[in-house]
């Protein structure tokens, strides 16, 4: 008897995975030390390839001294990504905490530096945050869809907020820009439907397109 095999038009990893991959790949060379923590995809294949060019797995924060650590596509506990801010962290790479629905609170280590695009996107029960005083620039789509984020703590030297930065934070109330910020991108704060408040900085120079749009209940700009 004959068995029939039938092949999807389409194949490949799913989101979280190829966003993990391509996350690993756009970093390597970028740092002396790199390391993901646990094996980054369920791909001995693939895990094999990364060790080939230097990039290899480790399983807690006492295994790195130096170097940059990727967050592998399934998440980790609460317990192991806090052991990692008391290491002196300077960079979170564009997407690490992306989709981490679980997440309700992250404290930053005063020694970051640099937050990438959409590192905190669709972060759904994140509820607060406090930027450290070295961040300057919020980048593109950081906190975009954390829906029950209502407190945000801008830093003193703040002088950026790139394009949906906020955008979907569905219950943000107030918003405080500190005197040092010069731009805020396109739809930086696009439906943020419970926002009424908005205090901005004297010496600002540009909102771009829609950074407020859909804000219905916004009714206070100083």
């Amino acid at each position: 008897k004959q068995m029939k095999f039938v092949i999807a038009k389409s194949a490949g990893f799913c989101f979280g995975v190829k966003k993990a991959v391509e996350t690993v790949e756009n970093s390597m060379g970028k740092y002396e030390n790199l390391y993901t923590l646990g094996e980054i995809i369920h791909n001995p294949q693939v895990v094999k390839g990364f060790k080939d060019n230097g990039v290899y797995p480790i399983e807690s924060a006492d295994e790195v001294e130096k170097g940059a650590v990727i967050i592998r596509s399934h998440g980790a506990p609460k317990c192991a990504i806090e052991a990692f801010s008391e290491k002196n962290i300077e960079i979170i790479e564009d997407g690490a905490f992306a989709g981490c629905i679980e997440l309700e609170e992250i404290i930053f280590p005063e020694s970051l530096s640099s937050i990438g695009s959409n590192a905190f996107s669709g972060c759904a029960k994140l509820s607060s945050i406090v930027i450290p005083e070295n961040i300057n620039i919020i980048r593109k789509g950081t906190f975009e869809d954390c829906r029950q984020l209502f407190k945000v703590s801008l830093p003193n030297g703040l002088y950026a907020i790139d394009d949906e930065a906020f955008a979907n934070c569905l219950v943000l109330e107030k918003i405080n820009f500190p005197k040092t910020t010069f731009r805020i991108g396109k739809k930086a704060f696009y439906n943020c439907q419970s926002l009424e408040r908005v205090s901005l900085a004297d010496q600002i120079h540009a909102i771009e397109a829609g950074a407020f749009e859909e804000c219905k209940h916004l009714y206070e700009i100083a």
